[in-house]
């Protein structure tokens, strides 16, 4: 699994988990944090298990824009990448921050650019508000997503995907 972590700097982290006893250095993991051209910035190095889990963390101080997760693992000898995952660090000229930190904006026009947290929709009864972007990115045709307020806090709606009748 690789994946990035929120926090005040981008991290980039990637997880491998053995189903049952495994010897001691059988598998590793390597984090890498890419930037928009998907150059390297920052890398982990492989780690190695020493029990049935490993996990390999990178982070670094980078100028605001939107970095790439990109995992690594060993496993039966062989190297295999983990699926990429987009984080942004800090906020983009082209979203808002609340008072709470979260960037607020638009959803944005290329998988390439980095979303805001609360991302601004109008809801099943024509108000508009703003779904977490992580809620909108991981549903599925016909799940309900909550619609809130700019701070994120207060329900003002709901956002049916897949449209409503």
């Amino acid at each position: 699994m690789s994946g990035i972590d929120e926090g005040l700097k981008p991290t980039a982290s990637t997880s491998v988990a053995a189903s049952g006893n495994v010897a001691s250095r059988s598998f590793a993991a390597r984090a890498c944090l890419k930037n928009q051209l998907k150059a390297v910035v920052a890398s982990s190095g492989w780690v190695y298990n020493a029990t049935r889990s490993v996990k390999a963390v990178v982070s670094h101080t980078r100028p605001a824009g939107s970095y790439f997760s990109q995992g690594q693992v060993i496993l039966g000898g062989r190297q295999h990448d983990a699926s990429p995952s987009v984080v942004c660090y800090g906020a983009p000229e082209k979203y808002e921050l609340n008072s709470r930190g979260m960037t607020v904006g638009p959803l944005p026009d290329s998988v390439e650019d980095c979303p805001p947290v609360l991302m601004s929709v109008v809801g099943v009864d024509g108000n508009g508000g703003y779904v977490r972007f992580a809620d909108f990115d991981a549903a599925e045709a016909g799940a309900v997503i909550d619609v809130v307020d700019f701070e994120g806090v207060s329900i003002v709606d709901r956002f049916v995907l897949g449209g409503t009748d």
